[in-house]
């Protein structure tokens, strides 16, 4: 079983949304007995709704594992198009 969610937001617009109040987010993912790491890479992005007032945004990209530790990738800057390797 993989369980993924994902937001894109437009701070620009909306501003820093707190996910914790919507029912989806806020539920915890059940633990199961036999519990396998899954590795991740991440490549690229396209198409990136822009953020920034020049038309492009500064891209990257933030996980949880099930304890709650945040990872995120290194920032690309002005680009709607963000290769992360």
């Amino acid at each position: 079983m993989v369980s993924v969610k994902i937001s894109i937001n437009d701070i620009g617009l909306n501003g820093v949304k707190d996910f914790s109040k919507y029912p989806s987010w806020s539920k915890k993912v059940a633990r199961r007995m036999n519990v396998t790491n899954i590795r991740i890479f991440v490549f690229q992005a396209r198409d990136i709704p822009a953020a920034d007032d020049n038309g492009l945004t500064d891209c990257y990209i933030k996980v949880w594992n099930f304890e709650g530790k945040k990872l995120q990738t290194e920032v690309i800057n002005e680009t709607l198009n963000p290769i992360f390797y």
